[in-house]
């Protein structure tokens, strides 16, 4: 088949200083997993290919477009596409990709749309309901659905068939939304082709500063483990993707890290993972592998991390491979808090941590919360201290 992957704009409210510009990893890892498996693929990234765009929303004037306009991205889609595939990572966002949505089906009313993400993965029902645009909702990882989707659409068109055949599917049978087979992770996920970039414009988030992280020069994203072993209740995570944490093996994210800087000339990888450190002879393998295999560069964990297994040896040799920038996530020092959201953290031990990286030349930052439901100004007093305990072990900045 011929498919599309497309990547809508976003929207942030006026004022908004989010940084919500960065490379499309998880449509990458769709499009080597499609042509893996034979089909053509086209990419839309409409944030990538309108960096500069912002406009305004129809019927929604509290916020602002960010990449193409509606109408500039259907003139994308090529007129002889076969199936259509769309992302929506954040429920904020939903109202407006909704819109997109429509615009495209009215533009290709016979070409079978499926969605997937975090969003459509917590809420897939809904989705259907209220978007009779879309034909099929993925739950969970896409590469091995969407590639059997693709391979079942080739064959035939009937939803109860299909429904059969392609795990995690969510699709309408006699008008009602039904879940298909259930869908297991992908655990052998060094076999996952690397992301191919090809269909995206990569060079332009490069040549343009757009990352995820700090600036620390070119930046490409890389994913080195999947999932996480928690359930905090504030994540999608363990809808998204169970409470099965996965690791590739150290030697492949170096070697998809030394294909970048030979390709795109990085300078700086930006790790996208859930919980990127988990075990602590995992990362300092890791850590051995990229100062002996690759030139200097640096890497950093800007989506925050568990603390348990960074200790003085463990930031050593983060640091000594180029790691600059860390993010820890205690995101309460309340234990009231933590215990209501499932947060399996103990603040001292964080502090510990962060005293480690930042002895090690790590440049620690912290995510705190603050308001969670049932909370109270009293219990604030506890991360007001912490925040005070934070700056004497050496944390830099805080959100």
């Amino acid at each position: 088949m011929k498919i599309i992957l497309i990547r809508p704009p976003t929207v942030v409210f006026y004022g908004n200083p989010i940084q919500d510009a960065v490379p499309p990893i998880g449509l990458a890892y769709l499009a080597s997993s499609l042509r893996q498996a034979g089909h053509r693929v086209v990419g839309v990234d409409a944030i990538g290919e309108g960096l500069e765009q912002r406009g305004k929303v129809d019927d929604w004037p509290e916020v602002v477009r960010h990449g193409l306009s509606i109408p500039e991205l259907i003139q994308r889609i090529p007129l002889d596409t076969q199936l259509i595939a769309v992302s929506c990572m954040f429920s904020a966002t939903w109202p407006y990709v909704r819109q997109v949505l429509q615009a495209i089906r009215e533009a290709f009313p016979d070409v079978p749309i499926v969605v997937g993400g975090e969003h459509i993965t917590a809420v897939p029902e809904y989705v259907l309901d209220t978007c009779p645009a879309v034909d099929y909702c993925i739950k969970g990882e896409g590469e091995r659905a969407l590639v059997m989707l693709s391979n079942s659409l080739c064959e035939t068109n009937d939803p109860e068939e299909i429904s059969k055949r392609v795990p995690g599917i969510v699709l309408r049978i006699h008008g009602k939304a039904i879940h298909g087979i259930g869908a297991n992770r992908i655990r052998d996920i060094d076999n996952i082709p690397e992301p191919d970039w090809t269909i995206f414009p990569i060079q332009k988030f490069l040549d343009g500063g757009y990352q995820h992280g700090v600036d620390r020069g070119r930046s490409m994203p890389i994913l080195a483990s999947r999932g996480c072993p928690y359930r905090c209740t504030f994540c999608s995570s363990p809808q998204m993707w169970t409470t099965l944490w996965k690791a590739r093996s150290p030697d492949a994210v170096v070697n998809e890290m030394k294909g970048y800087i030979e390709k795109y000339n990085a300078e700086n990888f930006d790790f996208y993972d859930l919980t990127a450190i988990v075990k602590k002879e995992w990362i300092i393998e890791f850590c051995k592998k990229v100062i002996e295999k690759l030139p200097p560069i640096k890497w950093q964990l800007p989506s925050g991390t568990r603390s348990e297994a960074i200790d003085e040896e463990t930031a050593k040799y983060m640091y000594d491979s180029g790691c600059c920038n860390i993010i820890y996530a205690p995101e309460s020092a309340n234990i009231k808090t933590l215990a209501l959201i499932k947060k399996k953290v103990n603040p001292k031990k964080v502090l510990v941590s962060m005293r480690a990286a930042s002895k090690n030349n790590l440049e620690v930052k912290a995510n705190i919360l603050i308001g969670f439901p049932g909370e109270r100004k009293r219990d604030t007093l506890a991360n007001t201290l912490y925040f005070i305990k934070m700056a004497w072990v050496g944390v830099q900045d805080a959100t």
